[in-house]
């Protein structure tokens, strides 16, 4: 049961409703306390600027029922601003029409907005609110940033926990991560123009031509989903793993993109480890990307000739900044392929003999791929024949085993008989390989030659 992004934040709290309505006054007086917090029972004059908090998140809206008109809490928003409070409210949940963000606080530019996605996939809610911007003429794109929105688990009061779904709860998610951002990167806290720029090049894009957009970022997800990680690394590799394999002697080639999530231009250079084989790094340093701009770079792992079935290699890619000295890294493992393969030999033979008697072949069995194996032993003839074994044991790679086959010629008094039988061997792993021989047995009749005596019986 435990909750929240940033669980070690202290936090503080502002009641500007009651029993869920608001009031312009009550809105201000909140926004004015986190300027300066003053004790519940104190007064204005008691509060202290060293107390405010580093970011508010703000799931409600000021709707013109209460009293709000479009700036009514404009300069108040912009102060928080200014006083380095970053302000990331609910976009609301209108959904999903075009430009339904259009109660204050959550259209304004001083705010950071955030929309909300089906958890779990990056694809908005349809309840979450869209932009542009219209009620006040702006035309400004919004929101600023999506996070998983439905579903989702919080505590409730009664000392409970439940699941629920809106932009509501999609804003403590981003609220909490810059409070993981600003504890990470502690020269960020306060800056708040600096920080929507990493949480902007950080998120995963998600394009959209909806409501008056094109690609990214769009008035449905802003700049896309959070990735707070991606934030605080200031950078982003992908894939973050990744495997293939190949055969013994071949060459895998991995391309890795890496993003600039940071605010500042700068350069990255790789390096890779790894136990067993090569790895090939292009380029091991790239040009100056700005921020949010990627550049691919690929690594080739070269597998030796005398790998052995099933080897594995792990590299490790470290990838790291030139400006900020951060580094993150991405595992490749490459694998060699098992291969399967027997050989029968020979292929095809042949044997003649006297009808009525038995003909002997010798086979040879061989395991030539590279695993062990057993293999099954199957014929088709015409004639009767037996096969011995008809099941091998397990052979290990490069070794074999003989086979004899009997075939038994029949009785005949044609002159000469023959018969084709096929030998197959079946191998008993997957995938199933086979091998075969042909045998061609000729039978011949036997030829008794009879002396004639001829008794010359005639006198003189």
């Amino acid at each position: 049961n435990q909750i929240g992004m940033a669980p070690g934040a202290k936090w503080i709290g502002c009641r500007d409703m009651n029993v869920g309505v608001g009031q312009p006054s009550t809105y201000l007086e909140c926004f004015e306390f986190f300027l300066a917090p003053y004790p519940v029972t104190g007064t204005v004059a008691m509060g202290d600027p060293s107390k405010a908090p580093d970011v508010t998140t703000n799931s409600w809206t000021c709707p013109v029922s209460e009293g709000c008109s479009v700036d009514t809490l404009q300069a108040a928003v912009e102060a928080q601003r200014a006083a380095g409070i970053m302000t990331v409210v609910a976009a609301s949940n209108s959904g999903p029409s075009c430009s339904t963000i259009t109660e204050p606080p959550s259209f304004y530019a001083a705010a950071y907005s955030v929309g909300a996605l089906n958890t779990g996939l990056d694809s908005i809610a349809s309840f979450s609110s869209r932009g542009p911007v219209t009620i006040d003429g702006s035309n400004r794109r919004k929101p600023d940033l999506a996070a998983p929105g439905t579903g989702v688990r919080s505590s409730e009061p009664g000392n409970i926990y439940g699941s629920m779904s809106g932009t509501s709860m999609a804003t403590p998610n981003v609220a909490g991560a810059v409070a993981l951002l600003w504890s990470a990167r502690p020269s960020l806290k306060n800056q708040i123009t600096a920080t929507e720029e990493i949480l902007n090049n950080s998120a995963v894009h998600i394009a959209t031509n909806l409501c008056s957009s094109s690609g990214w970022p769009n008035n449905v997800y802003g700049y896309g989903r959070l990735d707070i990680k991606a934030a605080v690394d200031g950078m982003r590799v992908a894939p973050t793993t990744s495997a293939q394999s190949t055969n013994p002697g071949g060459i895998v080639a991995y391309t890795l993109l890496i993003t600039n999530t940071d605010f500042t231009t700068t350069t990255f250079s790789l390096t890779s480890s790894s136990n067993l084989w090569t790895t090939t790094i292009v380029p091991t340093s790239t040009e100056l990307i700005g921020p949010g701009y990627a550049t691919a770079v690929t690594a080739t792992v070269a597998v030796p000739l005398n790998a052995s079935a099933l080897m594995r290699d792990t590299a490790i890619i470290n990838v790291a900044s030139q400006s900020s000295g951060r580094s993150i890294t991405t595992t490749l493992t490459t694998t060699v392929n098992p291969t399967y393969s027997v050989a029968l030999q020979p292929a095809s033979t042949s044997l003649s003999g006297y009808t009525g008697r038995p003909v002997t072949y010798t086979l040879r069995l061989t395991n030539t791929g590279s695993l062990t194996d057993s293999y099954a032993i199957t014929s088709t003839a015409s004639w009767t024949l037996t096969v011995v074994p008809t099941m091998t044991s397990v052979l290990d790679i490069g070794t074999g085993t003989d086979l004899m086959v009997v075939v038994n010629i029949p009785l005949t008094t044609t002159e000469a008989i023959s018969d084709v039988a096929t030998i197959m061997a079946q191998s008993q792993s997957q995938p199933v390989v086979t091998a075969s021989a042909i045998l061609m047995t000729t039978g011949v009749l036997y030829k008794f030659y009879l002396p004639i005596i001829l008794n010359n019986t005639s006198g003189p």
